[in-house]
């Protein structure tokens, strides 16, 4: 039996079916006007309603249960892909939310979807524009699974260059000790972050409100701006000038690494040149280097490491919400090989970064560009050759 459930997995393109639950042959045969056959299109009805896909040619028989609707066309008069893309549409998908009944969850039905009217090009350019989008929809396909690839790469070479288990061209030890968090390179240290950089608050409540934001001024980061890779740069409240000046303890440098406080405490970026002379809020936490026996882009690697992640939240308090304070966070331990093998780490990994960064925004362009196709070729705005 098809769910909106089996639809999901479908639009995630596993080309797999996963039905949900099974019927026997014979009790089959009796829901035969339920059935669906390569073509036909289904349209979830409850939850995630307007999602929507094509029965590919291949699939094992089923029924739908009555979270869906089933489209059963003319193969004749209209193409069920261009009929599928027309429905991802922004303006699709807006018409079905607003005709969609209920609160928190929306339902259609099959009497709200009658009426609708869909423009009709010929069957050879319905085919033609299906065609096209089908091209953009693989090329963002590959787009996506070449991220994915490259971040596992990622996170493999995370695993094994900050743990020491593979060590760089023109580094090496005497072998491995106990560190008392994981065995690591003889050579290299386990220490606690308050021995190598100052930790600050952020200014309490009292010393800056939201009635103090202006149009324009100086960023203030929060939590919410903490992101992958560094600092991001939307909705990003402010200050004047004034408040800039006598907030200057609060003044962020290239370098340095903003936790955050509450909440999500694992959770931290490194401050860039772009954001050098930025203010950060009180809830988060801002750690400093204290000389230069530390390359920073290295510690903000091994801080975003999942068992630094995991010291971090075993050492956060609180019972309804976790919370760090400078103490706490002080204490944490953290492993620091000799600083041009840091260094030489953070390179490899800033590379790897760069180049995940191209794929996303190559991966947004792609996203884009089918997007505007889908604007002008299912309007009929531009037309095919």
């Amino acid at each position: 039996i098809l769910t909106p459930s089996s639809t999901s997995d479908w639009l995630k393109k596993t080309r797999r079916l996963h039905g949900d639950y099974y019927i026997s042959k014979a009790r089959f045969n009796e829901l035969k006007s339920c059935a669906v056959e390569a073509g036909d299109i289904l349209l979830s009805l409850v939850g995630t309603a307007g999602r929507i896909l094509v029965i590919p040619v291949g699939a094992p028989e089923g029924v739908i249960n009555p979270r869906l609707v089933r489209f059963s066309f003319d193969r004749d008069a209209v193409s069920a892909d261009f009929f599928k893309f027309l429905f991802e549409t922004e303006a699709y998908q807006a018409l079905l939310s607003r005709n969609a009944q209920g609160g928190t969850m929306g339902v259609l039905n099959a009497t709200l979807l009658r009426p609708i009217k869909i423009p009709l090009p010929p069957l050879n350019e319905q085919k033609a524009i299906a065609e096209a989008l089908s091209d953009a929809d693989a090329l963002i396909e590959s787009l996506e699974q070449l991220l994915a690839k490259k971040r596992n790469i990622k996170q493999g070479a995370m695993q094994e260059l900050l743990t020491g288990k593979k060590r760089l061209p023109g580094f090496s030890g005497r072998g491995l000790k106990n560190s008392g968090i994981g065995e690591i390179p003889h050579d290299w240290t386990v220490v606690e972050i308050g021995k190598i950089a100052g930790v600050k608050t952020g200014p309490f409540g009292s010393s800056l409100h939201e009635r103090d934001y202006v149009d324009h001024g100086t960023p203030i980061i929060t939590v919410e701006h903490l992101g992958e890779r560094g600092v991001v740069h939307t909705n990003l409240p402010m200050v004047s000038n004034a408040d800039r000046e006598r907030l200057s303890a609060y003044s962020l440098e290239a370098g340095d690494i903003v936790f955050s406080r509450v909440g999500s405490v694992d959770r931290n970026a490194r401050v860039s040149e772009a954001e050098n002379g930025w203010l950060f809020s009180g809830r988060l936490l801002r750690l400093r280097k204290l000389d230069g026996s530390v390359d920073t882009r290295y510690l903000s690697y091994h801080f975003c490491f999942e068992p630094f992640k995991q010291r971090v939240r075993a050492l956060a308090v609180g019972q309804t919400m976790a919370s760090l304070n400078t103490q706490i966070l002080r204490s944490v331990l953290i492993i620091l090989p000799p600083l041009s093998e840091q260094i030489a780490i953070s390179a490899i990994l800033f590379e790897m970064d760069d180049e995940i960064t191209t794929l996303e925004q190559e991966l947004t362009k792609a996203r884009q560009i089918k997007q505007g196709m889908m604007q002008e070729l299912l309007t009929g705005r531009v037309r095919l050759i």
